[in-house]
């Protein structure tokens, strides 16, 4: 269309009407989606819908915003912020930035997933139609013919109205409330290449004091100022677009073109009755508007071929009964319609029609070939000839038939059936006949052969010759070709036979394919040149004079079980399967599915005609448009986004989203496939990584996205460092916990060692006291006793019986002996009583012996010590031994000394101790002594000890115990 309007020189100044014919076809299915709040749209009624920089289609709804990528919707509430359900318009000011207008609660902006609400003035407007933004300023209309603006930067907030200018009669920007004189203008807006165009409003519901704007206007946001187009200067325009540097301009249901130079260069009057065009837009050569009747108020969408003057109702042909509210064609020229009230429409971009069970009685289509310009289609029990897009002739056939074979030039139909009907002789202009096989002819250097269920005959010069192909079981020859001055011919479960010349009976199994999958049954065959292509329920074979390659689900195939197949004018190789229609192309295999119309969940036949591919199925006949050959197209755009060590895969697909594959590489290891659209490599080991991402649909190869790079670092007390450190630690602490144990263990033993040594010390020791006691006991006390019992037997004696001065004289022996002893075993007892090892009760007790020895005699006993409050332990048995050395030395100063006086000294420094009697008798001379028994025994006693005694004789005795304390206690 443009480039007609490009190449045309003159402008057109006269309108005319053409009577044209609305292109409303009902036989055929459009392609498209729809999409209700049974899919996750929040609300069925629906307002504007616009495409963001990154491809996410945008919708206002009467319950929220929602942002759809194709799989899901991502829906905006109260709960993310709105302070109104009700979106009625969407504007996107950058990326990840967007006004809202609302019903209900004014002005919103979406950043980063958070909502806000632009505050206003009293909350002056609240009921907001459409928003913008023009350079600085958001600007923002409601439907009182007003515009509000608010500048982000200067922070001021205007409102604006169009009224009459009084002296120069036309309409200009006010910022002023209007006066009641002023006249008012009533406009509607859009939003084209950066500029607010206004113009006149579809609203013919206005008072008579408001007019309707004429011709085109742009408003700067301080100035009106009118774009001048001739035609449209005196004209109330109701929408207009651009579209290649061309301006369309509707006005009513007329339509005018301009060129950059503003000058019109085409216009058309659109054949619609009681309509205003409120809306249009210009996409591959047609015209789309939104028309509103003025009379009922409906709202329908249209689509105008400009070339052919042809008109549809979209509206009528999708059974849209709701007003349209707002369309628009994505990135990809796909078609989406909003509604008020049945959601939203989706028609990608495909000129596919797909006939159903509104055009075929039976739409379990079995068979499809071509003759001429008609197409023959088989069903289970009818066959029809179509032509056009349309059945010019149908007949019953019997149940079950099975396949069609057609000769173009007889115009015969042979129908495969092991039924007939007679009465069916005729479709259209084509005989029809019945077989219960195929029959295939060919002539080969003047050979005439003809393969006919199994039997095989040649003529040659008049000669034929008949022969039964006996390894065939299966008498149903699907198909036969000639392969390398061979023919190879196909019998379904009888495999495959090559015939080769001079054509007698050289017929032999087809072992390229045979030998190795006996099982399989055939179903199609298709020579290419040297290549031959072979359908099967086991894949698709694919033999060369060098090797034979199967292909199968595993390389793309969507089933094994293939029921036909056809490589087309192109080239491009197409195959049925029992699970839908594959295209294989450059090693590629593609899947042509619902999304794209194919409706049909198994395929059976495919066939070319006038640069259209037909395939049939169980469920109709599929048409695709084959001018240009097929070739593989990604539906699928990947937005990734990264943080640190995770990645979240946003994949936007509006044509085959179910179909979409992901894969990520990590460094230059293998592909991984995933399932997931969020990644978290925090798990991974640590280190540097580089990271790519690939992503396919049925209708492509791998993408593949830039590299990304992450680091794992390990927390502090993941770090090896921290390993090795903690490692180190706890050997060391084990070392010393060793080293301790073992010291700790050594220093046991070395205690335990001492205690036996003290123990067998003890033992020792305790074996001396023991020796000791027993020795003093009988050194001391036994000789007394044994005294007494030998005095007491004589004065038993009957010798001594009359002998008075004898028997008296033995009992003071006795009597003295019996003294002795009991003071002996006094001391003896006192010894042995641990608490008289204190150095203060040795003290006491010689102090108290002294004084009551000395108490009846001339000899005044005196008593001094150091000891003070010190409590000092003297060692085992000292006690006992010193008693005995000073009360031996007291007794003989008594006896000998011939004194008065005698001292009793205990003196302690330190851990020396010394223990003194002195007296002031006289002297005498140690060796002179003829009995020196108590002298002895004070000496042996101290060296008993280990201790020292000296004896002092001159002036008086004196008697000096030294005494070394080694284990002296102090409290």
């Amino acid at each position: 269309m443009l480039k007609k309007i490009a190449s045309t020189k003159k402008i057109l100044l006269t309108t005319f009407v053409v009577s044209l014919f609305v292109a409303v076809s009902y036989s055929q299915q459009p392609v498209y989606k729809h999409y209700t709040a049974e899919n996750g749209l929040p609300h069925d009624i629906t307002y504007q819908i616009i495409q963001d920089k990154q491809g996410h289609i945008w919708i206002g709804t009467d319950d929220g915003l929602t942002k759809f990528n194709g799989s899901e919707f991502t829906n905006y509430t109260y709960e993310n912020g709105l302070h109104s359900n009700f979106v009625i318009d969407i504007f996107e000011e950058n990326s990840n930035k967007y006004l809202l207008a609302t019903w209900g609660a004014g002005i919103h902006q979406l950043k980063n997933d958070s909502i806000k609400l632009i505050p206003q003035e009293n909350n002056k407007v609240t009921k907001v139609r459409n928003v913008y933004k023009l350079n600085d300023s958001i600007i923002f209309g409601d439907f009182s013919n007003s515009l509000y603006l608010y500048n982000t930067k200067r922070n001021w907030k205007k409102t604006a109205i169009i009224i009459e200018d009084s002296i120069l009669k036309k309409p200009k920007i006010s910022f002023k409330k209007a006066s009641r004189q002023s006249k008012s203008y009533s406009f509607s807006e859009t939003f084209l290449n950066n500029k607010l165009f206004l113009f006149a409003s579809g609203n013919r519901n206005t008072p008579k004091t408001i007019k309707p704007l004429k011709g085109i206007f742009v408003f700067d946001g301080y100035s009106l100022k009118k774009n001048k187009y001739s035609k449209l200067n005196s004209r109330e325009v109701h929408s207009i677009t651009i579209s290649s540097n061309y301006l369309f301009a509707a006005s009513h249901n007329h339509v005018f073109v301009f060129n950059e130079k503003k000058s019109l260069v085409s216009q058309k009057k659109i054949p619609i009755k009681n309509e205003i065009i409120i809306q249009l837009k210009v996409i591959n050569q047609k015209l789309y508007f939104v028309s509103k009747n003025y009379k009922d108020g409906t709202q329908k969408i249209y689509m105008y071929d400009w070339d052919n003057n042809l008109l549809t109702n979209l509206s009528q042909k999708l059974a849209i009964n709701s007003l349209i509210s707002d369309f628009l064609f994505d990135s990809g020229k796909n078609l989406w319609i909003t509604t008020y009230g049945q959601g939203v429409y989706f028609l990608p971009r495909t000129t596919n029609t797909f006939f159903g069970k509104e055009v075929f009685i039976n739409p379990d289509l079995k068979d499809i070939t071509n003759t001429n310009n008609n197409l023959i289609v088989l069903a289970t029990n009818m066959i029809y000839e179509f032509t056009n897009n349309h059945i010019t002739s149908k007949k019953v056939v019997p149940t079950h038939a099975e396949a069609l074979q057609i000769n173009k030039r007889k115009r015969k139909i042979t129908i495969i059936s092991s039924l007939f009907n007679p009465n069916q002789k005729h479709l259209g202009t084509n005989n029809i006949s019945y077989k219960h096989s195929k029959c295939f002819n060919f002539n080969i250097d003047s050979t005439l052969i003809e393969l006919k269920g199994n039997l095989f005959s040649s003529t040659k010069k008049g000669i034929n010759t008949k022969t039964v192909i006996n390894k065939i079981h299966d008498s149903y020859i699907r198909t036969a070709s000639l392969y390398n001055n061979s023919i190879i011919a196909l019998y379904g479960k009888g495999g495959i036979i090559n015939i080769t010349p001079p054509f007698k009976n050289e017929i032999t199994s087809w072992n390229r394919i045979n030998k190795k999958f006996t099982n399989g049954v055939f179903s199609d065959l298709f020579i290419q040149k040297d290549t031959a292509w072979v359908a099967s329920n086991m894949g698709l074979f694919k033999v060369t004079p060098k090797k034979t390659i199967r292909f199968t689900t595993k390389q793309g195939l969507l089933s094994n079980h293939i029921n036909d197949i056809h490589i087309d004018s192109h080239g491009v190789l197409w195959v049925a399967t029992q699970k839908g229609l594959n295209v294989f192309k450059n090693n590629l295999f593609l899947s042509i599915e619902k999304e794209l119309g194919q409706q049909s969940t198994f395929v059976t036949k495919i066939t070319e005609q006038n640069n259209h591919i037909y395939v049939t199925g169980n469920r109709g006949l599929f048409k695709l448009n084959n001018i240009k050959p097929f070739s593989s197209q990604c539906n699928t755009k990947l937005l990734v986004k990264q943080n640190k060590s995770s990645f979240y895969l946003n994949t936007i697909n509006y044509i085959n989203p179910k179909s979409i594959t992901l894969a990520y590489q990590l460094n230059n290891n293998p592909w991984i496939k995933t399932s997931s659209n969020n990644l978290d490599f925090k798990n991974t080991k640590q280190g540097k990584y580089n990271i790519k991402f690939r992503f396919k649909d049925n209708l492509s190869n791998w993408k593949y996205s830039k590299p990304y790079q992450f680091k794992i670092t390990y927390p502090w007390h993941q770090q090896t460092w921290f390993y090795v450190t903690i490692t180190v630690l706890l050997l060391g602490a084990i070392v010393l916990l060793l080293i301790y144990v073992l010291q700790k263990s050594i220093k046991k033993n070395k205690k335990l060692n001492k205690n036996i040594e003290e123990k067998e010390k003890l033992q020792k020791a305790l074996k001396e006291v023991r020796k000791n006691v027993a020795r003093d006991f009988h050194d001391e006390l036994g000789n007394k006793l044994a005294s007494i019992s030998i005095t007491s037997n004589l004065l038993t004696d009957i010798n001594y019986k009359n002998d008075k001065e004898t028997q008296e004289k033995k009992l003071k022996q006795i009597k003295k002996d019996a003294d002795y002893l009991y003071h002996g075993m006094k001391d003896f007892v006192w010894a042995l009583d641990h608490k008289n090892d204190d150095l203060q009760q040795l003290q006491v007790y010689l102090n108290d012996f002294g004084e009551s020895l000395f108490e009846n005699s001339t000899i005044r006993f005196y008593s001094n010590h150091n000891l003070s409050n010190q409590k000092i332990e003297l060692p085992f048995y000292w006690s006992k031994q010193l008693v005995l050395i000073f009360k031996e030395a007291m007794t003989n100063s008594l006896k000998h000394s011939n004194a008065t006086k005698v001292f009793l000294t205990f003196n302690i420094q330190k851990n020396i101790l010394k223990i003194m009697l002195e007296d002031n008798g006289k002297s005498f001379n140690i060796n002179k002594l003829k009995r020196i028994n108590g002298i002895q025994n004070m000496k042996f006693r101290a060296e008993s000890l280990n201790q020292k005694i000296h004896i002092h004789t001159k002036n008086g005795v004196k008697i000096i115990f030294t005494g070394i304390l080694n284990n002296l206690k102090n409290e």
